[in-house]
């Protein structure tokens, strides 16, 4: 009787693992390599400034209770980018007498009536809104309302005053004073 091969045979030949081409492990390997310098890419991309600028001008008034300020600060920002930037918010810190105090910037609607109470405040600069669109290469001056637990002599004594611009789909901008 002949013998052939069977599956049972031991001597018969099985197809190897290791007969099958390495196709999906370097189509897998080739993708995340791409994928982190597709990362890579755009983060590079994003280390370039959209914007710069410049704190212009600080005003400020002691409020009633002669323990808080109301600040006016005044800055020009700069579109360095090709494509409009937006103004998204703002955030403020003050740094003084070895304490940190942070605040937003109040609605905008609201500077009018500052300005009313307060004249020393008066800016001929138009409040910096949410939303606000500052074309490609343009620059805008803009101010912002924010306030601080302190009195007077000491926000004139501070250390700095930061204000960060953030921006829709690019880095904020900081201001220091």
């Amino acid at each position: 009787m002949s013998s052939a091969p069977s599956f049972l045979d031991a001597d018969a030949k099985q197809p190897n693992k290791r007969d099958v081409p390495l196709l999906a492990p370097l189509l897998i390997a080739v993708f995340v390599l791409g994928l982190f310098g597709f990362a890579y890419m755009q983060y590079k991309s994003g280390d370039k400034a959209a914007a710069s600028g410049s704190i212009t001008k600080v005003t400020a008034v002691e409020l009633a209770d002669k323990a808080h300020v109301l600040v006016m600060v005044e800055m020009r920002i700069t579109n360095l980018d090709e494509k409009p930037l937006v103004v998204f918010g703002a955030q403020t810190k003050l740094k003084a007498s070895g304490q940190e105090y942070s605040d937003t910037p109040s609605a905008a609607v609201e500077i009018p009536r500052y300005y009313q109470a307060y004249p020393a405040l008066k800016s001929d600069a138009a409040p910096l809104t949410v939303d606000a669109k500052i074309l490609p290469k343009e620059q805008r001056d803009g101010v912002i309302a924010v306030s601080y637990p302190v009195a007077k002599d000491i926000f004139d004594k501070r250390e700095s005053l930061t204000v960060t611009v953030n921006f829709r789909e690019q880095r904020p901008l900081v201001l220091k004073q």
